[in-house]
């Protein structure tokens, strides 16, 4: 499913991973294919849609030493063909060797990791989908917040013959904007067909001409907003949102305060709720407060969380809403 990746791409690395063996490293699987096989762009998206994850490296440093390896596997062959011994000959390995220990290590920089946006970013450019999460995810309590429905009531059922949701029905529904198509009425004015894409799927949204120009500068590509409106059904069919209010959505990251009544029943308490939030790292800020003694603690940046409903219901259920 990856961009520029064709079955002869595809049918080389299996064959060859299936003759000599697994690959050991991104400068393994390099020497180890054809140029024709293993190009800049085919390693890129190779990299970008998760698919070299399983070798040595982060996204970011694989990407970084592409350039270099390839330069260095031409520099090889040149070699080759003037007839030189080349340092891996010497050493005896052949062009099918399977084992790292035989192609000196190509050191990778020491530069981290891409984002989380852009490594969803990169999935959805090749793959046409997220792989490994989505932008949502570390705001999804904010979302929910702001949404009275979600991309799912709007799905036709064939076994209840319609969708959850109603014609006429007023909405709120939230997500990224993935894309805008814009089209001329019969008397030349603007509308614009536009999709939302939440954690679940993805509704069209009809912007009439009056909306277009008010909402003309929210409405972009990956922008996040939140829509409210009325839903248009047709028999048979996914059910529509008829825009009427847009408003951004910010994607800033809540704050989760918890309350304990006092430091006893804090200490008693926070090894189970400390696990708890670990299992969940994100982008939001945690903070505590003892009611009896009036005093709050920051968590560092090791302590912030990723506010979903799982964490949050778990979090309401031992220690009550109202905390």
């Amino acid at each position: 499913a990856a961009k520029s990746i064709g079955r002869g791409v595809v049918d080389a690395v299996v064959a060859e991973r299936e003759a000599n063996g697994p690959y050991h490293s991104m400068k393994d699987l390099v020497w180890r294919l054809s140029n024709r096989e293993v190009n800049r762009r085919t390693l890129e998206n190779f990299i970008k849609c998760g698919a070299m994850d399983c070798l040595p490296g982060t996204r970011r440093q694989k990407m970084a030493v592409i350039d270099r390896l390839l330069d260095r596997k031409a520099g090889e062959q040149k070699h080759h063909v003037a007839g030189q011994m080349s340092l891996f000959e010497s050493m005896g390995a052949s062009s099918g060797s399977s084992s790292s220990a035989q192609i000196p290590g190509e050191e990778l920089p020491d530069i981290g990791e891409f984002s989380k946006e852009e490594l969803l970013a990169f999935e959805k450019e090749v793959v046409g989908m997220y792989m490994s999460g989505h932008p949502l995810e570390d705001h999804e309590y904010e979302w929910r917040a702001g949404i009275t429905k979600t991309s799912m009531d709007f799905v036709y059922d064939d076994e209840s013959g319609g969708t959850a949701v109603r014609d006429g029905d007023r909405v709120t529904i939230g997500g990224m904007i993935t894309s805008v198509t814009k089209k001329s009425t019969k008397t030349n004015q603007m509308m614009a067909f536009i999709t939302i894409e939440d954690l679940y799927g993805s509704v069209e949204v009809i912007v009439f001409p009056k909306y277009l120009d008010s909402y003309r500068a929210l409405i972009q590509q990956d922008a996040r907003v939140f829509v409210t409106g009325r839903v248009s059904v047709s028999e048979g069919q996914d059910a529509k949102c008829i825009l009427d209010r847009m408003r951004p959505f910010e994607g800033k990251p809540v704050e989760v305060w918890l309350q304990f009544g006092d430091r006893e029943e804090y200490e008693s308490m926070k090894d189970r709720v400390f696990m708890r939030m670990s299992a969940h790292p994100g982008s939001c800020p945690v903070h505590i407060y003892l009611k009896k003694e009036h005093a709050v603690k920051h968590l560092g940046p090791e302590g912030q969380v990723l506010a979903d409903s799982s964490l949050m219901n778990w979090l309401e259920s031992l220690l009550g809403a109202e905390n």
